[in-house]
């Protein structure tokens, strides 16, 4: 759930109330435990405020905290919270920042990538465990290029 237009960003914009987390994390976990589908559901936020009342809530959950701009900076914060993984934007990221990440087990995605390119070098470069994108195609056809080599020789 992304409401950061909706009253969540301490005041840019304020047409509704703030988002009663807690309560809206309840819920969605609720449901998800209702049709054995917890396991399945990687829970993302660039707010770890979040993040964490999920973990209290369902400590078995997975999560992985959101970062832009910082990928250093979110992968650190990643460690000390124990959290699961990183999505990080692809334009920032390093392969030393990746390695620091999977040195302490954390997984790491691309973050937003759309061309085939881009997304061949996370994976074949980076080493990035998986990539969020809106370009599946490309994906795929990078991961086919790229990964499936690596995990299938």
């Amino acid at each position: 759930v992304y409401d950061g237009l909706n009253g969540d960003w301490g005041g840019v914009i304020d047409r509704c109330p703030n988002t009663k987390y807690a309560q809206l994390i309840r819920k969605t976990l609720e449901i998800l435990n209702s049709e054995n589908m917890l396991d399945r559901v990687f829970f993302t936020s660039f707010d770890a405020r979040v993040l964490d009342l999920i973990k209290k809530e369902s400590p078995t959950s997975k999560v992985g905290l959101l970062s832009d701009f910082r990928p250093g900076h979110a992968i650190k914060r990643a460690i000390v919270k124990h959290y699961d993984a990183v999505s990080l934007a692809f334009e920032h990221l390093t392969p030393a920042e990746v390695k620091k990440a999977h040195d302490h087990g954390i997984l790491v995605y691309g973050w937003s990538p759309a061309k085939e390119e881009e997304m061949e070098k996370l994976f074949a470069v980076f080493h990035v465990d998986g990539v969020i994108t809106d370009n599946l195609p490309n994906a795929l056809r990078a991961c086919k290029k790229s990964c499936y080599n690596q995990t299938h020789e």
